[in-house]
């Protein structure tokens, strides 16, 4: 439709189906100098609404479709993590935008005002940037999107040492840290073994979580991770699932005290009327159908680093510290790599080869023993 405006010029309104979404929409502009001007002007957007229906589609349409086919093939956590980049980085910016409004200069500057923020680290900016990406190769492959502004997005340098690893617990500061559990209390030495076999085995947190008493091989003195527990969200209870790669289901052996004490923890349980050997090892006292739950990991180890004023670390720097207790000291790096269920000894020699200083002073006084001779 074409018409003149009460405020003089001409307008064009025009009702169309999207094709994408099956939803009649309406378009109106106003301003033209002519009736001819206004009428050219509605065909033009006619054709190319129906070359590039896509362009009507706001961002917020395309987050919808993509979570929802996300949720076939995904866990729930990592959707959920998805979600809240999209929440909270993507969506204030560009949600009730239509896709071809964004333009490969707004999402540079979207993207300059995330490098500015400090509290950000590295990686966690790279990953706002690829699920941005994520979002428009959606549209391109479902929705035939013709022109994609994210190939202005690049990755930032990410300090492997710093953002990857973090700070390291001594062998010696681990012995202070657990001397904070007593010994004779089943519970509290229950907790003792939890931090014994995330420091000794250098296995996640999730993975620790999610062993039972049927993952120990009590003859071999191996413990296998085959499965980990997810992160918990409000309302929800704590979800056992198989890793995300093939790597991290792997057995090890176990040092002889880190074996004995779950063995402890095992003669004390089997003479409980309940006991289940299918229930967690680090079950909740309350209830050993449910693993230690997070917010009493980090409070108890919180409070045990306070008492003994040791480095305060993170729960996944256990993991680094095994990592690096056994290259310092000499361990192949295949078995390093194992242990902690890399998917190639490439990535561990990436987080850690700035912990590997003293294998090259080996490898030249080595080489300098044999020449003398």
């Amino acid at each position: 439709m074409v018409g003149k405006s009460a405020k003089g010029g001409f307008f064009y309104r025009i009702k169309i189906k999207n094709p994408n979404t099956l939803k009649v929409e309406e378009k109106y502009k106003a301003g033209f100098t002519s009736k001819r001007d206004a009428r050219e002007a509605g065909e033009l957007l006619v054709k190319k609404i129906l070359e590039n229906p896509v362009g009507l589609m706001t961002l917020k349409t395309i987050v919808d479709d993509y979570i929802s086919n996300d949720k076939v093939y995904n866990t729930s956590t990592t959707t959920a993590g998805k979600e809240r980049i999209f929440r909270i980085y993507i969506l204030p910016t560009f949600g009730d935008m239509p896709l071809d409004k964004i333009t490969k200069m707004k999402v540079r500057q979207w993207m300059e005002e995330i490098q500015k923020d400090p509290k950000t680290a590295p990686r966690y900016k790279n990953d706002i940037s690829a699920h941005f990406k994520y979002l428009f190769k959606h549209a391109e492959t479902y929705f035939n999107l013709k022109d994609n502004p994210c190939v202005v997005l690049r990755s930032v340098k990410e300090n492997v040492e710093v953002d990857k690893v973090g700070k390291i617990m001594s062998r010696e500061e681990f012995e202070k840290f657990e001397s904070c559990f007593e010994g004779s209390d089943n519970e509290q030495f229950l907790w003792k073994t939890f931090y014994n076999v995330l420091f000794n085995t250098g296995a996640r947190r999730g993975e620790v979580q999610a062993l039972r008493f049927t993952d120990i091989d009590y003859v071999s003195k191996t413990i296998n991770f085959n499965k980990t527990v997810s992160g918990k969200y409000t309302g929800e209870k704590p979800k056992v699932r198989v890793p995300k790669t093939p790597s991290s289901i792997r057995t090890i052996p176990l040092d002889d005290q880190t074996f004995e004490m779950i063995k402890r923890v095992k003669d004390y349980r089997t003479e409980l009327e309940d006991f289940d050997k299918l229930e967690f090892i680090f079950g909740r006292p309350d209830d050993r159908g449910l693993p230690f739950s997070d917010t009493t990991i980090e409070r108890l180890k919180n409070k045990a680093i306070k008492s003994t004023g040791i480095t305060r670390i993170r729960i996944h720097d256990f993991r680094h510290s095994h990592a690096s207790e056994l290259i310092g000291n000499g361990v192949n790096i295949v078995v390093v790599s194992k242990r902690l269920g890399h998917s190639s000894i490439d990535m561990t020699l990436k987080v850690y080869t700035h912990l590997m200083p003293t294998a090259d002073k080996e490898a030249i006084n080595f080489i300098n023993n044999k020449r003398k001779k």
